[in-house]
This record gives C-alpha cells, structure tokens and sequence, in this order.
C-alpha cells in the first residue's frame, strides 16, 4: 500500500486505468445512463453533462490540516486585532478605510452576536503538506458545501474505491454535519426547528438552484430540519420570522445585502435585520464576512505580520503570501525596503492583480502571462479605480494528472487544482478541490471543475 498523499493519489489513478468500465458503471456523468453512485446528484437535478468533475480525490495528510488549521486561526486572529486596533471596532473609520459603501457598515450590528468567521471557506494552495491561503472567504455562503459531501460520498458508492480507500487509511469529512452539529450546540437548536435556506426570489445574482437543494439534502442529512424557501416567503410581521406558520429558528443566507435604495426590498430587508439583531432568528452566513473580510484586510494583515506587530506573526507569515495594497510609496519585501510600483514593474512573472472585493476571479491580472506593456495597463487601471486593488506573490498550483469523464471515456490530463478549505468555529471542516487542465485563474467562474477531498 503507497504510503504519502501524493503516492496514494497516484496508486487511485491508476486503479481507474485498470479499472474503467467498472469505474464508469459507478461513477459516469452520462445523463442518459448516469453511474450507480450518481443517484444522489439526479435525484438533485444536477445536470451531469454539463458539470465537470474529477474522479481523483484529493488527500490531505493530517499534519497538512494542522498546519493550515494553525495558519487559518492565525490570519483569523489577526483580521480581529486589525479590526479593533487600527479601526477601534468602529465600522464608520472602517469603511471610509477599505472604500466600503456606507449603507454596508449597518450591517455589523447584526453580527454582535456570533463570530464573523464561524463558518469560511479559504482557498489554499498546496506544495507539498504546505498550504498557501490566497483568500478567506468569511461569513459568506459557502459554494460547493453541499457538493463536497455528495462528491465524497459518491466516490466511496463504487466498491472497489471504497475498499482501496480504507485499506490506505483515508477517510472523507461530513462537512455539513460539523455545520449542523456547530449550529445545533452553540444556538441550542433541538432536532424539529426549522431551518431556512433563504434566496432573493428575483435576485439576478442568485446561485443555481441546484445549490440550494444540495445543501437542504445535507443539512437534513446533518439532522436538522432545513428547507429552501424565498426571503420573499417569510412573515417577518410578527414577534418571530414564520414560514407558512411555523417559526423560523435559523436561516441559511443564500441571499445578498439590500442597498437602501431598493425600494421592492428595503422594508422586508429592514425587518429582517431587525429579527437577527434581536436574536429573533439565527442568520448563519453572517454579513460582517462580505463587509471587512476582504483583501484589503489580508494586505494590511501581511505587511504587519512582515514587521512582528501581530499576534502570531509567523503562523501568519507561514499560510499568507505577501501581499499588497497597490499604491504609491514604499514598503518592504522578503524583509527589505522597495519602491512597491518599481518592484510590480520588474517583477510582473512572479505577482498577480486582484480587485479586494473581487469575487470568483473576476478581473484577476496574472503577470505571468502579459507582455511588459499590458501589465503597465492593468497597473495603470488598478490606480485609477474607484476600488482598491492588492498586488500578491503569485503562488502556481502544482499540477498532477487527474482522471475525469469525457465524451464517455475516462481520460486522464494534467491539470492545477486550489482546495476550498470549509472552516467551523475555526476549524477544518472538510474541503472541496477546484481544477483546472489550462487555467491559472482556477475559479468555476472561469470554468473549473470540482473533485473530492479526503483526509489521511
């Protein structure tokens, strides 16, 4: 039996080679004869031939975990000493710091009482047992929560991968059971409250419904009594939030803030804040996450992590590439002083561009793959932008041959992958892998895939 990560990864892939029909009749997307272990995705409504995923799972080894566990706590805890020493916890000096819309900064109200970063999801990229963290991902939704556990399970549904899979010692992780676990102990939730998974119904923006229907299947695999249902649907009138007459004890946020100038939302979008922050109803997926736990934080996070006037300094140091608010003046780098606009200018190869509150890789700039002049450009935009921008080490994913359906066929290609980490109560809660055969940019936005985690 292979012994590291990497080796029983390999050892997987070649199980498939030797394997392919019967890999197939368990696990293929086909949606005309889908595999025996895809039940589950079907029953969802998943549209298997449009939805790429690999059948090599990803393995973390256990000090692998601990490490990033340590790092992600540590970048956690410093976003708090941010937040309280540099802006006293008062989200007026916050906001006109990291350009946050104002009618945003009424929202920290709401998140007095739970931490903002109970549950995230940092992508990581590995070398090896180390991860690198490239975002935090607080207090938001969570894609691909429910998929990692049907992903898992789905997996282990063929015999022969199951049995592989225990004799090396791997097993996967029931993210949404540590949610449901977490939520049911810290809000004392007993088994019959109801538990919302709440959208906009006419929200432009809104995930595939799909999403939202994975989730409820795991959440009441968790055993709590969850459904999906529109913010729209909600009676919000009353002492308590009531679907069709029942009290609402919890709601899962699929939904987005509500600026006030959106008169078809902003009465039922106040009264609803008025019941979290009440404590009338639990809101899990805070919105404190999408209001500071950007990129701008990470920026200012690394360049006080660089100068030791962080707790943790180097737990933080060890998980966060440097990283910096694009802007011009000085600062240091590997530990020496740098003009930081010269520095981006002759070090495009090795940096990348990110808006700080970008998401799903939208308008990422890869210096690696620009001439001189169109890196200048994006250089030249980033400063004139209404938003703030960071520039990052840019850390390459490792690339590995992954096996994945095509046309009917397993194939194999090599290919990058980043780890959606779950975290719950700031701990590693399972994962899901995201890949890519061409891209840098490794986002479903950008037409990734998804795969399996399991630990060893």
């Amino acid at each position: 039996m292979p012994t590291g990560a990497l080796d029983v990864t390999e050892a997987f892939n070649r199980l498939l080679a030797e394997n392919p029909d019967e890999a197939a009749e368990f696990l293929s997307p086909s949606p005309v004869s889908p595999g025996r272990a895809m039940g589950e995705f079907v029953e969802l409504g998943y549209r298997l031939d449009e939805w790429r995923h690999t059948v090599t799972p990803q393995i973390l080894s256990r000090s692998a975990i601990e490490f990033l566990e340590r790092g992600v706590r540590a970048v956690m805890a410093g976003v708090d000493h941010l937040l309280r020493a540099t802006f006293e916890d008062d989200p007026g000096k916050a906001a006109e710091a990291l350009r946050i819309e104002r009618w945003k900064t009424g929202l920290l109200h709401v998140a007095r009482r739970q931490d903002w970063a109970r549950i995230a999801r940092p992508d990581v990229i590995w070398h090896g047992d180390i991860p690198r963290l490239l975002e935090l991902n607080a207090g938001t939704w969570l894609g691909g929560l429910g998929e990692s556990d049907l992903l898992a399970r789905a997996l282990v549904g063929w015999p022969r991968a199951e049995h592989f899979l225990k004799e090396a010692g791997v097993c996967s992780v029931d993210t949404v059971s540590s949610l449901a676990a977490h939520i049911s102990a810290t809000e004392r939730l007993r088994a019959g409250d109801l538990v919302v998974i709440a959208y906009w119904a006419d929200g432009r923006d809104n995930m595939p419904p799909v999403f939202r229907r994975a989730l409820e299947s795991q959440v009441r695999r968790g055993g709590l009594n969850a459904v999906v249902a529109p913010v729209e649907e909600l009676d919000l009138t009353g002492r308590h939030v009531t679907l069709e007459g029942k009290r609402v004890a919890a709601l899962y946020r699929f939904f987005e803030e509500v600026e006030d100038d959106h008169p078809e939302r902003a009465g039922r979008w106040r009264r609803l804040l008025d019941h979290i922050a009440a404590g009338r109803v639990v809101l899990v997926g805070d919105f404190v996450g999408d209001v500071f736990a950007n990129k701008t934080l990470l920026a200012m996070l690394s360049e006080a992590a660089d100068s030791g006037t962080v707790p943790n300094a180097a737990d933080v140091r060890n998980v966060l590439p440097w990283t910096r608010l694009l802007a011009d003046g000085r600062t240091t780098r590997d530990g020496a002083p740098i003009d930081l606009l010269d520095h981006c200018s002759r070090h495009r190869d090795g940096l990348v561009l990110k808006p700080v509150d970008g998401y799903g890789g939208a308008d990422v700039a890869f210096g690696a793959t620009m001439a001189e002049s169109e890196w200048a450009r994006s250089i030249e935009r980033a400063l004139d932008d209404d938003r703030l921008w960071v520039v990052q080490r840019f850390i390459p994913s490792e690339t590995e041959r992954l096996a994945f359906f095509q046309d009917g066929q397993m194939r194999t290609a090599p290919a990058r992958s980043v780890t959606g980490a779950f975290f719950v109560d700031r701990r590693f809660a399972g994962g899901i892998r995201r890949w890519a055969t061409s891209e840098l940019n490794v986002n479903p936005v950008c037409g990734s895939g998804e795969g399996s985690v399991f630990v060893r």
